[in-house]
């Protein structure tokens, strides 16, 4: 699907069908996976669909992939799945964004490719977006991930300002500067990094000191702390900080802005009449908040076109997605998922064998860290076992042995004959993430159009994402 926006009939028949498949499927996204052997959920699998897809090898798996992605051969290829399923399938990928490149910006508008630097002498026969050659004292700290995505996201700012003759940027959630320093030494640009923590803003300031001493950056750069809300005051601020270092009309940058955070950073856009473009890339979308009532996601849907579709068009007053959903959207992309299928389908099976332990035992489970690692037992349910009590406290349980006991009842009664069962759910899962993001970002989208009154907009996969899944930046010029 190309991902831009040429008129609200082109964007509005994605989003009416990506919502209506978000809502047949729900069964799919929209629960717990360590609710997955407690609540059932095993059962609400089609049994064709289980006995298709299990008896599919690995490579054949890949197969399948290969043909959704290059939408080709998927039918006579796989004659032997349900006709359902086939519908599934075909529906899943005319619905899911195009994270290549190239196919995306091929797709924009002539005058839109030169506004925002692509051009055909540039791009040969496909277009490309450079890395640019980031210098050895501004990569400490980088890891291949962070030096691959500031490379990438310099490359495309530093052209759109070229091309709209714009010489500050401003970067909300600038972090550690790293981005900062690449625009503002490589490029030239005047850069104001906008962060929320004193500390890390005085950590980015003394980095940006440490690796500069030798040779001075081209452009200027400002540090400020400021939290990022979506009101007047806060557009106020920003207005006497951007007078303060002298800016006049800018690109506004938010690389992974978390949560809520974007749609904050889209207000600001549409507030700030200097701002005349912006370059922003969302994730984290599980940590966007509920609303007062707890009923719904506060944001999402954004767009005043999404909110009428769901409550309107389909005539539902329930909640489109959840956090459940909203967290399998921002978990990995197909390309890499299938890679890592059953290190990931037993350590969830693992964690809801140990909720339905504690349910049938009375207990409850908390975390004794935040990210307890999978490392140390992978598929292995004993090591598993034996992990349980550093990872977990399991709250009203004075008998571990017993506790342990409980594991393997379940581990019989759940893990070994629907355990084929969660791992085809976790296949299907891969392939839903990308219509749930593709809807996130087409809402998006359409906010900056609607609500802020913004013509020029589209969505550029910035970023390999095999190296950074989210990869889909907001790109707007007014």
């Amino acid at each position: 699907m190309a991902m831009i926006f040429c008129g609200n009939v082109f964007i509005l028949l994605p989003l009416f069908g990506a919502i209506d498949y978000i809502a047949t499927w729900k069964w799919l996204h929209n629960f717990k996976l360590t609710r997955f052997y407690v609540d059932g959920i095993y059962k609400q699998l089609p049994e064709t669909w289980y006995q298709s897809l299990n008896a599919l090898t690995d490579e054949h798996l890949l197969l399948l992939l290969q043909c959704i992605e290059k939408r080709s051969r998927l039918r006579t290829t796989f004659s032997m799945l349900p006709e359902s399923l086939l519908d599934f399938l075909e529906d899943t990928n005319r619905l899911t964004m195009a994270r290549n490149l190239s196919d995306a910006v091929a797709e924009l508008p002539s005058d839109l490719q030169t506004c925002l630097g692509f051009s055909y002498e540039e791009r040969g026969e496909s277009f490309m977006l450079q890395e640019c050659q980031i210098p050895r004292n501004l990569t400490y700290g980088m890891s291949p991930k962070k030096y691959h995505e500031v490379s990438r996201m310099a490359v495309i700012v530093s052209q759109i300002c070229r091309q709209q003759d714009i010489q500050y940027v401003v970067d909300l959630g600038a972090g550690m500067g790293y981005l900062d320093c690449v625009m503002c030494d490589v490029y030239g640009l005047n850069v104001i990094a906008v962060e929320c923590d004193y500390i890390r803003t005085e950590s980015a300031t003394k980095r940006a000191i440490k690796h500069t001493r030798k040779r001075p950056m081209r452009g200027r750069l400002f540090h400020h702390t400021l939290k990022i809300e979506s009101n007047e005051q806060c557009a106020a601020d920003l207005q006497a900080i951007l007078e303060q270092s002298g800016a006049d009309r800018f690109c506004l940058v938010g690389l992974h802005c978390c949560g809520d955070f974007t749609p904050v950073f889209l207000d600001l856009f549409a507030k700030l009449p200097l701002a005349r473009a912006m370059v922003c890339v969302g994730c984290c979308y599980h940590l966007m908040q509920y609303d007062q009532s707890g009923s719904h996601v506060q944001r999402c849907p954004l767009s005043s076109s999404a909110r009428t579709i769901w409550n309107d068009v389909l005539k539902s007053n329930s909640m489109l997605v959840s956090v459940a959903s909203l967290r399998l959207a921002t978990q990995e992309t197909r390309v890499r998922w299938l890679n890592e299928l059953d290190a990931h389908a037993h350590c969830h099976s693992f964690r809801a064998l140990l909720e339905a332990a504690a349910e049938k035992g009375g207990f409850l489970i908390r975390k004794k860290r935040r990210h307890a690692s999978t490392d140390e037992y992978g598929i292995d349910f004993d090591a598993f076992v034996r992990s349980v009590f550093k990872n977990y406290q399991i709250e009203g349980c004075t008998d571990e042995s017993g506790f342990v006991g409980l594991l393997s009842e379940c581990y019989t009664t759940f893990h070994e004959p629907y355990y084929r069962t969660l791992r085809i759910f976790r296949v299907l899962q891969g392939l839903i993430q990308g219509v749930l993001e593709t809807f996130i970002t087409i809402d998006r989208l359409l906010y900056i159009r609607e609500d802020c009154d913004i013509d020029t907009c589209c969505v550029i996969p910035v970023f390999d994402e095999a190296q950074s899944p989210r990869n889909l930046s907001l790109v707007s010029v007014k």
